[in-house]
């Protein structure tokens, strides 16, 4: 076979794809991926797991939390034993006992912000790791249409190629349609979690001054250093 009549068969290849690609979709687009799409499946069920986990957690737990350390600034907590998590029920015993240990606030701030971030991380991982199971699918789907178009002649030649190629050009966009969105969720919950941290920090410096009665009402007293952040 001559390079002429290969190019040929490339091109009434792509022809064939064209109307199959443009509507993606069903479990025969999915097959005709070849065996990168079973991997790519799997990251994409588990950033799904993930993001749905994650927004649960951000629109129940954290609002909540935020409640509970904003009533302790002001003095109208509950008792620490009715508070949840780590950092709310030790502030509100700071604030009952008249003194708060900095190294565990700082702890407690910690634990929260692991708490918050479990999994986020592996989202960034999934958006690196898809476009490299795209990227094999795309390699071995190449190999394979042109490894079987050896001795084949006629229209055999382009029907190969185009079963070989659609394996590659599926397993690329399947890539990037698993990256994309993993990418964009990591990086809005690595924005919420930075500024949770913030607002923790600030809690804990609040509560730390009405101890140390420096809040705005004890005004001309000189402020505590901050904790360390």
């Amino acid at each position: 076979m001559d390079l002429d009549s290969l190019s040929a068969a490339v091109h009434a290849s792509l022809a064939q794809l064209a109307p199959a690609l443009a509507m993606p979709g069903g479990i025969d687009w999915f097959l005709k991926g070849g065996w990168a799409m079973w991997p790519l499946l799997a990251l994409s069920v588990w950033t799904l797991f993930v993001v749905f986990s994650r927004l649960a957690h951000y629109s129940s737990y954290i609002p909540k939390l935020n409640r509970e350390l904003d009533n302790i600034a002001r003095g109208q907590a509950l008792p620490p034993e009715r508070l949840e998590g780590e950092l709310a029920p030790m502030l509100a015993r700071a604030v009952r006992d008249g003194k708060l240990n900095n190294s565990r606030a700082e702890l407690a701030v910690e634990h929260e912000m692991q708490s918050a971030a479990k999994m986020v991380n592996s989202l960034d991982t999934v958006s690196q790791a898809a476009p490299m199971f795209g990227l094999i699918g795309t390699v071995s789907g190449m190999i394979k249409a042109f490894s079987d178009v050896t001795g084949l002649q006629g229209a055999g030649i382009s029907t190969t190629l185009a079963n070989g190629i659609s394996e590659a050009l599926i397993a690329t966009l399947s890539g990037l349609a698993v990256a994309i969105p993993a990418f964009l969720a990591f990086r809005y919950f690595r924005s919420r979690l930075m500024s949770w941290e913030t607002h923790l920090y600030t809690m804990v410096d609040d509560v730390k001054q009405m101890i140390a009665g420096t809040a705005p009402a004890s005004a001309g007293a000189a402020p505590e250093t901050q904790v360390k952040r």
